[in-house]
């Protein structure tokens, strides 16, 4: 029985390659936005320092992989190499149903634990802590990265 092999690193560059990020930066904020998914969207507050508020992070129909990546791909825009600390506003979107309500909140949690994860992969630490609190009628979280 044959097996295929490939590497992460490998699929990752495949997965990549079938996914655009387009990069807005303007005075206020950085914005990646994916072509073809007009609810995929991740913002990032300028300017950007050694804490990066990320106020917009949804994924649209994309993977999780995907999501994180455009928060990579916005930080490297903004020249910061491993952030100390990464806070997300409004995690869950307001709508007609609360955000604490059960899935869109443990889905929103997830994405969340995912890109703080791929970061500090990329800056060669861990997350520390990740901590998801009420901010008023809002759900926040925090990222804080090992060594700081």
């Amino acid at each position: 029985m044959a097996a295929n092999i490939i590497s992460l690193d490998r699929a990752r560059q495949e997965r990549a390659a079938t996914v655009s990020h387009a990069v807005w930066v303007d005075d206020f904020a950085i914005k990646v936005a994916c072509a073809g998914d007009p609810m995929f969207w991740v913002r990032v507050k300028r300017p950007v320092g050694r804490v990066v508020h990320v106020t917009d992070f949804q994924r649209g129909a994309q993977s999780r992989a995907t999501l994180a990546d455009g928060l990579i791909a916005a930080l490297l825009t903004a020249g910061t190499a491993m952030p100390v600390r990464l806070r997300f506003s409004d995690i869950v979107p307001m709508g007609s149903s609360a955000p604490q309500s059960g899935s869109r909140l443990t889905e929103a949690i997830e994405d969340v634990r995912v890109a703080a994860d791929a970061v500090a992969r990329r800056g060669g630490t861990s997350v520390r802590s990740l901590d998801i609190g009420p901010r008023g009628d809002k759900v926040d979280a925090e990222a804080v990265f090992a060594g700081h």
